[in-house]
C-alpha cells in the first residue's frame, strides 16, 4: 500500500455535457469527467498574481473572509483562525484548526518554467454566490523530465459547493511514464489536523483518461499514470444543498429512474412538498407542488448533464443528483 501524506513542518497539505464518467453519489460528492474537447480550457483573465508564498508554500487567500463555505460536511466561516490557503504545489487547503479540507489538482512539486509562469487567482461574483478560480501557469513538474510544462485551473463554486479542477496545455512527455508513487497526485478529502483518521475522501488514480475513483476513507493517495490531456474537467458534485436544514429521511422522494431521459419519476412520501429542479450553476429550471404517491416532472428541452432535485416542504429541504441523458 502506498501511503500519501503530505507534511509540511508538521502540517497536514494537501464535477453536464461531455461527462463520459460519473461516480455514485458516497458521501458528500461525487464524480464527474468531463472528455477534452466538450468545454476549451481559457486562461483566467483579469487575474491576481500570487508571488508571496510563506515557507510552507501557502498563500492566506482573505478576500472572502467573513463569508461561509461549505466542503463536505462542514461550514467553514473564513477569517478569524478558519483560512483557505492557495499552495504552490497544486492544491487548496481550508482549515478551522480542527479540521481541513483538501483539493488537490496535482499535488507534486511544482515550480515556474520561464518568465511566463504564473501562479495566480480571480474571484467572480458576490457574497454568498462566489466563483474561486485559481491557476497554475506553464509550470514544470520536479518529478518529470527536463523541460516539461503543464497549466491547470481549481474551480469552487460557493452557491452550491461544486469543485472543479481543469486541465491546460501540457507537454507530450507529460502523458504518462509515471508510477502511483511518482505520478500526479488528485482528488478531494477531509481529515482532523491531527490526523487521528480520514474522514471522507474522493481520490483519483491510475489513468488519467478513465481514472479509478475510490471513495475510501483512509490516508491511501496513489498517483495518476499522467496529466490529463488539455481540456480534461475533473468534477466534485456535491449531494447535499445549501441554506436549509436537511428533510428527515421518512419524508424525501425517491426518485425511480436515475438517469432519466424526457420524464423523472418520482414517488413522495407526503403531500405538499415542492420539487424544484436546478443545473450545476443553481439555477431552477422545473418547479412542480408534488402530492403523495407517485409524480412525474417534465424534462422535455433540458440538456444532457446533472441535475439536481431539491424538495422543499415543512421548513426543510432534501436534495439529491439525478444525470438527464
Amino acid at each position: 500500500m502506498n501511503v500519501h501524506l503530505p507534511f509540511r513542518n508538521g502540517i497536514l497539505t494537501t464535477l453536464f455535457i461531455g461527462c463520459t464518467q460519473l461516480g455514485h453519489a458516497q458521501g458528500n460528492y461525487l464524480f464527474e469527467q468531463v472528455q477534452p474537447g466538450s468545454q476549451p480550457y481559457e486562461d483566467l483573465l483579469g487575474d491576481t498574481e500570487i508571488t508571496d508564498f510563506d515557507m510552507t508554500g501557502s498563500f492566506v487567500f482573505q478576500e472572502m473572509d467573513g463569508e461561509t463555505i461549505r466542503l463536505f460536511d462542514t461550514m467553514y466561516t473564513l477569517g478569524s483562525g478558519i483560512k483557505l490557503a492557495i499552495n504552490s504545489d497544486g492544491f487548496i487547503r481550508v482549515d478551522d484548526q480542527s479540521t481541513m479540507a483538501i483539493v488537490d489538482a496535482a499535488y507534486t512539486d511544482l515550480y515556474p518554467f520561464d518568465a511566463s509562469s504564473r501562479y495566480s487567482y480571480r474571484l467572480f461574483g458576490g457574497p454568498g454566490n462566489h466563483i474561486l478560480a485559481v491557476q497554475y501557469k506553464n509550470m514544470r513538474l520536479a518529478n518529470g523530465i527536463a523541460g516539461n510544462t503543464m497549466s491547470m485551473q481549481i474551480w469552487f463554486y460557493q452557491n452550491n459547493g461544486m469543485i472543479e479542477v481543469h486541465y491546460g496545455p501540457r507537454t507530450e512527455d507529460l502523458a504518462g511514464g509515471f508510477s502511483e508513487t511518482r505520478g500526479p497526485k488528485t482528488g478531494i478529502y477531509h481529515t482532523p489536523m491531527d490526523p487521528s483518521g480520514c474522514l471522507e475522501k474522493v481520490w483519483l488514480s491510475g489513468s488519467p483518461l478513465a481514472p479509478v475513483v475510490s471513495y475510501d476513507a483512509n490516508y491511501d493517495f496513489p498517483g495518476l499514470s499522467g496529466v490529463p490531456p488539455e481540456g480534461t474537467i475533473y468534477r466534485y458534485v456535491p449531494t447535499f444543498t445549501i441554506g436549509m436544514p436537511e428533510a428527515a429521511d421518512g419524508r424525501r422522494p425517491i426518485i425511480r429512474n436515475n438517469p432519466a431521459t424526457d420524464r423523472l419519476f418520482i414517488t413522495m412520501q407526503g403531500n405538499g412538498a415542492e420539487l424544484i429542479v436546478q443545473d450545476m450553476m443553481g439555477r431552477t429550471v422545473r418547479t412542480q407542488r408534488a402530492t403523495r404517491g407517485e409524480n412525474v416532472i417534465d424534462l422535455g428541452g433540458l440538456a444532457s448533464g446533472t441535475y439536481l432535485l431539491v424538495d422543499l416542504g415543512n421548513g426543510a429541504r432534501h436534495g439529491q443528483r439525478f444525470v438527464k441523458e
